[in-house]
This record gives structure tokens, sequence and C-alpha cells, in this order.
């Protein structure tokens, strides 16, 4: 079973992100901040990270960074989970490192398909 790790601030996005991904039979772990995050991915590594971009403190473009620049984490798979859905924005965050887009709300289906295009064949 693939591990996935939530990142989001807003506790509500995190559960329904997680009751999503649950109810497709994935192991969810979460994180509420970016320190967090860092953290649950040393413990745990999930092969998979959803990353609200927008957190106070560490936001989700240094965890990023912070995850890419060391050799452990380098090729975890990041995907920027965002309300910023101005013209430009999905571009910009690809470019910056992430593996994948998605603008906030998230749609069920279209999670399932992003999850399942970022896991390895034969993973679920």
């Amino acid at each position: 079973m693939s591990k996935i790790l939530v990142v989001d601030d807003e506790p509500s996005n995190s559960k329904l992100l997680a009751t999503m991904l649950s109810y497709a039979g994935y192991k969810v772990m979460h994180a509420q901040n970016g320190q967090a995050a860092l953290e649950v991915v040393q413990r745990e590594l999930p092969y998979l990270v959803l990353l609200d971009v927008q957190m106070p403190r560490l936001d989700g473009l240094d965890v990023l960074k912070r995850l890419r620049s060391d050799p452990g984490t380098m090729n975890l798979k990041m995907v920027a989970t965002t309300g910023l859905a101005m013209e430009g924005e999905k571009l910009n965050l690809l470019r910056s490192g992430f593996d994948a887009y998605l603008a906030k709300p998230i749609r069920y289906k279209e999670l399932l398909a992003l999850v399942a295009e970022m896991l390895p064949v034969g993973v679920a």
C-alpha cells in the first residue's frame, strides 16, 4: 500500500484529502505545517506528498526546496495543492520543481487520476 503525506495548514482541507485517499485504499499521513512535513517525510518515507503551497512560516515552496536538496528525498513525488489558480501559477509551480499541480477545490476523480499517474505501475 502506498503511503501518501497530506500537508495542509487548514484542517478541513487536510481531512477532505485524507478521506478521499483513504476511501481509495491509500495509507494517508498528515502534517499541518512545513516543519512537521519535513519530519514526517524523514521518519515515514512516503511515496507521494500533496503539499499546500501557502502555509505560514515554512511554506510549500520552502519544503519543496529542502526535500529536493536532500539526496534521500530529491526524487520524492510532490504535488502542489493550492487555491492560487491564477493564470501562469501552474507553470510557475511546475518550474519550481513540483511534479504536478492540483487546484483547490480538489475534485475526487481528478485527485485519484493524478495519484494513479504518480505511482509506479502495480503499486496502489
